[in-house]
C-alpha cells in the first residue's frame, strides 16, 4: 500500500486489498451474523431445563448434576455461540483449562441428551436468519 492510498482491510481475512473486497461482496453478511444471545441467557436456560439453582453453579464442588449442566453451558457458548473462554470462566467460576476440558465432555453430553441444546440451537438459527 502507497502512502495516502485506501485498501480494504478486515482483521479477520488474511489476504490483500483486493481480495478482502472481493470476499466481503460475495459473502452472504447473514451468513457470519452473531446471533445476539447472551452468556447469562445460555446459563439461564440450560440451568431452567435441568431444574438447578443458579448460584450452585458458581460454586466449586464435583456434583454430577452441576459439573455436567457446567459442561454443557462451556460447550454451547464457546463452541455454538462463539464466546470465548475467559469470559465463561468467568461467569461459572472456573479455571481456563477447566473450561476447556468441560467444552469437550459437554459435546459428550449433549450428544447423548440432544433437547439439551435443541431448543437454544433453534434461537440460533431462527436470530441468525
Amino acid at each position: 500500500m502507497r502512502s495516502g492510498e485506501y485498501e480494504a482491510h478486515d482483521e479477520r481475512v488474511l489476504g490483500n486489498g483486493d481480495f478482502v473486497e472481493s470476499l466481503l461482496r460475495d459473502t452472504n453478511t447473514s451468513e457470519i451474523h452473531v446471533p445476539k444471545r447472551t452468556l447469562d441467557g445460555i446459563i439461564k436456560s440450560i440451568v431452567e431445563m435441568l431444574g438447578i439453582k443458579p448460584e450452585l453453579l458458581r460454586q466449586r464442588n464435583r456434583i454430577k448434576e452441576l459439573v455436567d449442566a457446567r459442561a454443557v453451558i462451556c460447550h454451547l457458548a464457546v463452541r455454538e455461540y462463539n464466546f470465548n473462554g475467559v469470559a465463561v470462566a468467568r461467569a461459572l467460576n472456573m479455571s481456563r483449562s477447566g473450561v476447556s476440558v468441560a467444552i469437550k465432555r459437554g459435546l459428550d453430553i449433549i450428544s447423548v441428551r440432544p433437547a439439551l441444546s435443541a431448543t437454544l440451537l433453534i434461537d440460533k438459527s431462527r436470530t441468525s436468519r
